[in-house]
């Protein structure tokens, strides 16, 4: 019998990197809109390969530049709301929150699409708050690890109307 010595071998991992990922992410992440004219900003998850059935989202969003005008879930990958679309102008949030009966996994997912009018001209941002949350369809619940995109938009001064004529004669 001959033993010949081996090597210890030291290996590093990352544990974070064994955690799932799923990216959010708003569309277009950056634009330029007029003062007074709304726009709309679809909310996008890509699960990176890992299936998901549950998604509870909550937006942040500068209240003094923007302004929700609705938020839709028309044509959204979510199958069951757990609660409607919300907003709240006053505190510049919103919230998406609802499951996908059997899961999905999808690189473009629309979660829903927000309808924002620009109320005053400057840089405004949209975040996604740290509390939300994508579950992962793995029967217990387990929560991905989210990369939270964010947008930012510059509102533009609406251009001068010009001068207002009036004739009583010639209406």
């Amino acid at each position: 019998l001959v033993v010949t010595p081996v090597a210890a071998q030291t290996i590093y991992l990352d544990a974070n990197q064994l955690v799932p990922r799923v990216a959010l992410s708003f569309s277009p992440a950056t634009g330029s809109f007029v003062e007074q004219s709304t726009f709309e900003v679809p909310i996008l998850v890509n699960t990176k390969n890992n299936k998901i059935n549950g998604i509870e989202i909550r937006i942040n969003f500068d209240r003094d530049k923007l302004e929700i005008i609705k938020p839709s879930s028309g044509l959204s990958i979510i199958g069951v709301w757990v609660e409607p679309p919300g907003y709240d102008n006053t505190r510049g949030t919103a919230s998406y929150v609802g499951v996908i009966p059997n899961g999905i996994t999808t690189a473009s997912g629309l979660v829903g699409t927000v309808t924002f009018k620009a109320k005053k001209v400057g840089r405004a941002t949209i975040t996604f708050s740290t509390n939300s949350k994508v579950l992962l369809n793995d029967g217990q619940g387990t929560a991905a690890q989210l990369e939270m995109g964010r947008a930012e938009y510059t509102i533009l001064p609406k251009a001068p109307e010009g001068v207002e004529v009036f004739s009583e004669t010639h209406p």
